[in-house]
């Protein structure tokens, strides 16, 4: 789709790599930020980053943030998210009005 076309994805990996830059960076060591793969079922956009020896405490805290941050992005920008969920509906003859139900 035109959302996730390769402009997009290239603004969006720019865009990414800006907000670690700008608000995480001096916390921590290193990260990385690329297109790491393309095919019908979508993009991965890979991101990467390593902290400093910190408490489980301070990682989770920083890692929500990261995470916030990230999914605000991914609506700022309008980006669509590939469906790696599968529902599997399964019908029977025997029940009520074929009824179909998902599997989970």
């Amino acid at each position: 789709s035109e959302k996730n076309s390769s402009s997009s994805l290239e603004q969006f990996v720019k865009k990414a790599d800006a907000l670690f830059q700008n608000n995480f960076a001096p916390r921590l060591e290193s990260y990385s930020v690329f297109l790491t793969d393309y095919s019908k079922n979508g993009s991965t956009i890979s991101i990467e980053y390593f902290t400093d020896n910190v408490s489980i405490d301070e990682f989770n805290r920083l890692k929500q943030q990261i995470n916030l941050a990230l999914m605000e992005l991914v609506y700022s920008q309008k980006m669509e998210l590939a469906n790696v969920g599968t529902n599997i509906n399964i019908g029977s003859i025997d029940t009520e009005a074929l009824v179909s139900k998902p599997v989970l």
